[in-house]
């Protein structure tokens, strides 16, 4: 749930939309307390609106300077200060609109409220201050959940980087097993034409089938044990035309263990190396 909250925060329509969101639910709370305070409807309504519209334009232009010239940009011991600067400056200009719209409003009409009889320059400074701690909260969580995305983000690549080292180490065993295996399947090939013709002929047969599997499955690196076995079963009747009789061999696996994935080609070497040592 956080991860998606992450990438929809950093998606910019989605961004726009969680802003807003956010924004509206400051309004809400902003004209409760003026209403609270006794204040005009209308004028509250007013004021609210100006207030929660100015909030939303000004942090979408923090976002802006954070992903372009901001904090995350600059080394971590000017962080603070420049967090600090950058919502202090916002807040302030905020302040300022806000509080000539104040005015405006009041040579429309006599003010209404407990906020009225305070001077406006203290007004100013009181709403500077709030707005700043505002604006400085929006900062850190916004900035925070940005330095989160790009943990993941740097994860993700050396999780991809890994995977693609294996993925040329697989490569790369995969081209040495097959002019290997090709090699070793033509020399007992040759040593039976001589004497056995038709036995030759059965593993010319059965190699090309299992080159022909060799073929189909070049791009797969990773694949159900299940092709493994099979590629191991065609291996395994190359050999069973070259021995006969003296060779007697059975594949038994569960339906469950057949479905789980291995590296391509894991058992042939394994199964060669017994031909090798094991039948000399």
């Amino acid at each position: 749930m956080l991860q998606s909250l992450r990438q929809n925060l950093f998606h910019p329509p989605r961004f726009w939309r969680i802003n807003l969101i956010l924004w509206m639910a400051f309004g809400l709370i902003a004209f409760l307390i003026r209403s609270v305070m006794r204040e005009d409807f209308v004028r509250a309504l007013q004021i609210t609106l100006a207030a929660t519209l100015l909030g939303f334009a000004l942090s979408g232009a923090l976002r802006r300077i954070y992903h372009q010239f901001g904090p995350l940009r600059t080394h971590r011991s000017n962080f603070v200060f420049q967090a600090l600067l950058i919502t202090g400056l916002t807040a302030a200009f905020h302040s300022a609109i806000l509080q000539g719209l104040i005015s405006f409003l009041d040579l429309a009409g006599p003010a209404s409220g407990l906020g009225q009889t305070v001077p406006l320059w203290q007004r100013w400074t009181l709403f500077s201050v709030l707005m700043w701690f505002v604006y400085l909260t929006w900062s850190f969580a916004y900035l925070w959940f940005k330095a989160e995305l790009l943990v993941q983000k740097e994860k993700i690549e050396e999780l991809n980087a890994k995977a693609e080292v294996q993925r040329m180490e697989l490569q790369l065993i995969r081209f040495q097993l097959d002019p290997h295996f090709l090699f070793n399947s033509l020399n007992g090939i040759a040593a039976e034409i001589p004497a056995h013709p038709k036995i030759a002929s059965t593993m010319v047969d059965e190699l090309a089938t299992y080159l022909k599997y060799s073929l189909d499955h070049r791009h797969e690196l990773i694949t159900p044990l299940s092709v493994e076995l099979d590629a191991t079963a065609s291996y395994l009747r190359i050999q069973k035309a070259r021995f006969g009789n003296k060779l007697q061999t059975r594949i038994t696996a569960p339906t469950a263990t057949r479905k789980i994935l291995v590296p391509s080609f894991i058992l042939q070497p394994i199964v060669e190396n017994a031909f090798k040592y094991g039948t000399a």
